[in-house]
């Protein structure tokens, strides 16, 4: 369970989406899932009377934001196998915990490694939200082709604007992977 935090540690995860991306989609969703305007069954429940408040995707438990981002079994499986191969690709051990996939890692060195994780963290909760809603199932291999296509996306605009060097000193690994 998160626990409180001070306004300094607010301000740094209201911020990250901005400073992780320049999708306003993106961005406009973390604040939704931050500000708890999510439409998860259970804040749906509150508002209407004909919705339930279970998980419409493993059917047993109260679908809370974090029940649908980080809980659910098969979005738990979904985020150890991120974990798993984000591991191989960056050789680097982590474990993602509920607050890095609800609110993001918090980067205070400015670490490439760590924003590419925030920006894929964030894709990978919109991934979720976007496969729940049509009612598919969660695959990590559908998952790592939706974040190449954004990856070229951003290697397009680094190259129209003649910044490649900034490119491949953040995205590089990343896209290289996929």
């Amino acid at each position: 369970m998160m626990t409180m935090m001070n306004d300094d540690t607010l301000q740094t995860y209201f911020t990250l989406p901005y400073e992780t991306c320049v999708e306003t989609k993106l961005q406009s969703f973390q604040y939704k899932i931050l500000n708890r305007f999510f439409p998860c069954n259970y804040n749906l429940s509150l508002c209407f009377k004909d919705v339930s408040k279970i998980c419409e995707y493993c059917q047993t438990i109260t679908d809370t934001i974090v029940h649908y981002f980080f809980s659910c079994k098969k979005v738990f499986d979904f985020w150890f196998s991120f974990s798993r191969w984000w591991k191989n690709v960056y050789e680097s051990r982590f474990v993602l915990t509920e607050r890095d996939i609800i609110l993001g890692i918090q980067n205070p060195n400015n670490d490439s490694c760590i924003d590419a994780l925030n920006y894929c963290i964030l894709i990978g909760k919109y991934y979720i939200y976007s496969v729940k809603k049509s009612g598919k199932e969660i695959f990590l291999f559908d998952f790592l082709q939706y974040v190449k296509n954004k990856i070229e996306i951003i290697y397009t605009m680094h190259c129209l604007q003649d910044k490649l060097d900034i490119f491949e000193n953040k995205w590089s690994t990343l896209y290289n992977s996929l």
